[in-house]
């Protein structure tokens, strides 16, 4: 008699549910890693989570840091996928490492389970945050995806990072706090509104947040992350009484802020007030922002300013990161 594919998957889940039943983790182990398997791998995987011996963590991580391509079988990605939920399971930070490799994988359904084995270990040891950090401070997407998924844990060095001189790191903070979802980030996150570089993430942040902007320099430091120009030239005198405010700030970085909203909105009435702060406070990035931004006067401005402190102005095609451009918003 010849069993069908069928039943054959059924005597499978049932060796899986007796091993399991005996609590037989030695041979649940030996049965999933042997190729091919004795049994269906996704469901021993998940057995091995619930039996909670740390013996499952070295083969299910070995599983884990098995390549897998987005068109893999749905076998297989539901193999690698039940690895990383078991794993979590297991709350062995020994998995953290192979977890965050797997958070942008290409399969929806592994990267979503490696997001869940992070939050779930990250629930009773919150110091996974220590070993995500590094690859968070160097910028690597995977380590920003993991931290959003570690949840609260990282809530603290998350605010934190919204100070930290690095640009990118403030901008990655502001989308990790957005994921977090903790009313706590929304003051905190309302401060870096007029940080030109994190800006636009902090306002996706604070509407995740469902925060609502009252004052008029609220409304229009939202309304300049969302890079909503229409709006802003509808309500120039609102927009330009912010903005005129803002570059009396003793902070370089609110002033820079205010000069590049202007820039970007493109309002004519500010050229004078823009030539003359960059007389009187400019600076080289400051300088380099107004020979790029496409505007006549200004860029006569930085060209004269170039030469009184000894510049030479030299056409390139490096792009400076702080361009911004006349009216683009």
């Amino acid at each position: 008699m010849t069993l069908s594919a069928c039943n054959l998957d059924s005597v499978k889940d049932s060796k899986v549910q007796r091993l399991a039943d005996e609590k037989n983790v030695k041979e649940l182990i030996a049965g999933y890693i042997q190729k091919p398997p004795t049994f269906g791998t996704d469901q021993a995987a998940e057995a091995l989570g619930n039996l909670g011996d740390k013996q499952a963590v070295e083969p299910l991580i070995a599983v884990l840091n098995t390549p897998v391509k987005a068109s893999a079988s749905s076998a297989e990605i539901k193999t690698h996928a039940a690895a990383a939920i078991a794993l979590g399971k297991l709350k062995d930070t020994r998995a953290v490492k192979p977890l965050v490799a797997n958070v942008n994988h290409p399969s929806s359904r592994i990267a979503i389970a490696a997001k869940t084995g992070l939050k779930d270990i990250a629930a009773t040891n919150p110091k996974i945050v220590d070993q995500v950090l590094p690859g968070f401070k160097k910028d690597d997407p995977a380590s920003v995806i993991a931290m959003g998924a570690i949840g609260k844990p990282a809530l603290e060095p998350m605010l934190a990072a919204l100070k930290e001189p690095d640009a990118r790191m403030r901008t990655n903070a502001a989308s990790v706090l957005a994921d977090i979802g903790d009313p706590k980030a929304i003051e905190p996150l309302t401060k870096n509104l007029t940080d030109w570089a994190s800006s636009p993430m902090v306002g996706v942040a604070l509407e995740k947040l469902n925060w609502q902007a009252v004052s008029d320099a609220d409304k229009v430091h939202l309304l300049i992350a969302k890079s909503k120009g229409e709006e802003l030239r509808n309500n120039w005198e609102m927009t330009k009484g912010v903005l005129l405010k803002d570059l009396d700030s003793k902070d370089p970085r609110t002033l820079s802020y205010a000069l590049y909203s202007f820039i970007s909105i493109g309002g004519k009435d500010t050229t004078e007030t823009l030539v003359k702060v960059l007389k009187e406070d400019g600076n080289k990035n400051l300088a380099l922002a107004y020979l790029n931004c496409g505007e006549p006067t200004l860029e006569k401005a930085a060209q004269d300013w170039a030469t009184s402190k000894g510049y030479r102005v030299v056409k390139t095609a490096k792009k400076d990161q702080q361009t911004v451009k006349w009216g683009s918003f």
